[in-house]
C-alpha cells in the first residue's frame, strides 16, 4: 500500500507527531521509494527523528507547541471535556495562559478570558464549568488522558492491576519497564509505558492538585475476577463495551484463553477462530445484548 500523500507525503497531526499510513515499516518505504523526508517540524523548528516501532515521524523538542496542544486535545478528549475546541486552546496558548501541560486547564485566568475577543462573560463561565465537572476518574483514565505513545485506557488497565497500583506514584516507583510487562502487553508497549509516566511526571504531579484519583472502594466491582473478549462487528463501539468492563472491576482481553470467562460477539453461531477455540475451552459465548443486561442488572 502506498503512503498516503498529504501535504508533501505527511498527514500532519496537531499532536506534533507525522501519522504514516503504512503497511510497511517506514525505513522500508523511505528506502523503496527514494522519499526526501524533512528533518526540522515545522511548528517548532526541532529535530525530527523516527520512533522505535519505525511508524512515527516525532518532534524531539519537548518545549514544541504543537505537541502540547496534542496533550491537551487527548486530555480533552478523553474526559469528554466540552466547551473547548482546538481553537480556543491554540488561543489560550498564545495569549500565555497555557505553557506546560495539563495542569495549567486548571489554573486559567478566566477574569482575562472573558476579555478576550470572541469570548465574553458566558463563555469563560461555560468553559470553566466544563472544565472542572470531571474531577473524580479513575488511575487508568487520567494516564491514558496524557498522550503517551500506544497507552491508552486498556493497556493503564492492564499494567494497574498487574501491580495492584491505586495511586500513580505506585508506578513511579517501578525501576524497570519489565514491571509493567502483562498479558497482552510486551516489551516496547512496556518502555513507551514507563517511558511516558517519567516524562510527563511533573505534569501529573501538579495535575493531581485539581483531580482526585476514584479508589477500588469507588469502582465498580460487578465484573471482579471476570474477563470478557469482545470480537466481530456488533453495532455497539468495542472500546465503550471494554470500559463497561474495566469500570466494574473486570479485564477486557484481546484474544481467548483458558482463562477468558465470556467471549461477547454478534452472532452466537459464528465459526471464527476465536469462536471454534472458546467453544473448545467451554467458554461461554454471549451476544452484546446480554452483556449490556450484566452491565445494568
Amino acid at each position: 500500500m502506498p503512503l498516503l500523500l498529504i501535504k508533501n507525503s505527511f498527514l500532519k497531526l496537531v499532536t506534533g507527531l507525522y501519522i504514516l499510513l503504512y503497511m510497511n515499516k517506514l525505513d522500508d518505504l523511505i528506502a523503496k521509494h527514494n522519499w526526501n523526508l524533512p528533518s526540522k517540524c515545522p511548528s517548532c523548528g526541532g529535530d525530527l527523528y523516527i520512533n522505535s516501532s519505525h511508524t512515527i515521524i516525532k518532534c524531539a523538542n519537548p518545549n514544541c507547541v504543537s505537541k502540547l496542544l496534542g496533550k491537551l486535545m487527548k486530555w480533552i478528549q478523553k474526559l469528554e471535556i466540552k466547551d473547548v475546541s482546538t481553537a480556543t486552546l491554540e488561543r489560550f496558548i498564545k495569549e500565555g495562559y497555557i505553557k506546560e501541560g495539563i495542569a495549567d486547564l486548571y489554573k486559567l485566568p478566566y477574569d482575562k478570558i472573558k476579555m478576550l475577543s470572541g469570548f465574553g462573560e458566558k463563555s469563560a463561565e461555560n468553559i470553566r464549568k466544563s472544565i472542572n465537572k470531571k474531577k473524580e476518574i479513575s488511575l487508568s483514565l487520567f494516564i491514558s488522558g496524557f498522550n503517551i505513545e500506544d497507552v491508552g485506557e486498556l493497556v493503564s488497565d492492564k499494567i494497574i492491576k498487574k501491580i495492584g497500583a491505586t495511586k500513580i506514584e505506585d508506578l513511579f516507583s517501578k525501576t524497570s519497564y519489565l514491571d509493567f510487562v502483562t498479558d497482552g502487553i510486551g516489551d516496547l508497549t512496556a518502555n513507551k509505558f514507563k517511558e511516558g509516566l517519567q516524562a510527563n511526571k511533573s505534569d501529573m504531579i501538579e495535575t493531581l492538585k485539581f483531580i482526585h484519583i476514584i479508589g477500588e472502594n469507588k469502582m465498580g466491582k460487578k465484573f471482579e475476577n471476570m474477563s470478557f473478549c469482545f470480537t466481530g462487528a456488533m453495532q455497539y463501539a468495542r472500546k465503550d463495551l471494554e470500559k463497561m468492563v474495566t469500570d466494574n472491576g473486570g479485564t477486557a482481553l484481546s484474544a481467548v484463553s483458558g482463562r477468558l470467562t465470556y467471549l461477547v460477539q454478534q452472532d452466537p453461531a459464528s465459526m471464527s477462530n476465536k469462536s471454534k477455540k472458546a467453544r473448545d475451552l467451554g467458554v461461554k459465548i454471549i451476544s452484546p445484548e446480554e452483556f449490556l443486561q450484566m452491565v445494568n442488572s
